[in-house]
């Protein structure tokens, strides 16, 4: 069901940000430590990577350094998403679009956003963010593989928009738009 899916990416959430490396690693891209910075920055993509392979529908993961250094693994794109989850401590969800290079394929993903911070030093807030991107059309063969009897169940995000739909013409419009 759709709690067991979300539940899936929030334990993926919970490992990183609970994983002192991540950190470890952030610390000196933030820091722009050059000694340490590519070693650190390749650190980071192994691992992203790892979480990409692992899990069929994370199209592509990313950390953001409080400086807004990303390092990612696959082609993300993201605006104030960012911005959100080092606002927030709790995940951040948005929809978007993603395209491949020659625009013939484009495939709606759902971003989820977290922030990053070093526990051993928590006053100074969050060192960066976690960014997910996650394959709509999984999510929504959860409740659109029987439309007979699933009715109208869709996904929205914090401020109205329509994130995951069975009718993918709603998918980035908002709730408010839609109620004539």
């Amino acid at each position: 069901n759709v709690d067991n899916f979300f539940s899936e990416y929030n334990k993926i959430i919970t490992s990183v940000y609970t994983d002192e490396a991540y950190v470890k690693y952030l610390n000196p891209i933030n820091e722009w430590n050059l000694k340490e910075y590519y070693y650190a920055k390749n650190q980071l993509i192994q691992r992203l990577q790892t979480i990409a392979y692992n899990n069929r529908n994370i199209l592509g993961a990313a950390i953001v350094g409080k400086n807004s250094e990303t390092v990612f693994f696959d082609k993300l794109r993201f605006n104030s998403l960012y911005q959100s989850a080092m606002e927030q401590r709790e995940n951040v969800y948005e929809s978007r679009i993603l395209e491949n290079e020659t625009k013939d394929v484009k495939k709606n993903c759902i971003y989820i956003a977290h922030q990053l911070v070093d526990f051993n030093n928590i006053k100074k807030g969050p060192v960066g963010c976690l960014i997910l991107c996650i394959d709509e059309e999984a999510l929504n063969a959860l409740y659109g593989a029987d439309e007979q009897y699933s009715g109208d169940t869709f996904m929205v995000s914090g401020n109205g928009k329509v994130i995951s739909h069975n009718n993918k013409a709603l998918i980035g419009t908002t709730v408010f738009e839609n109620t004539q």
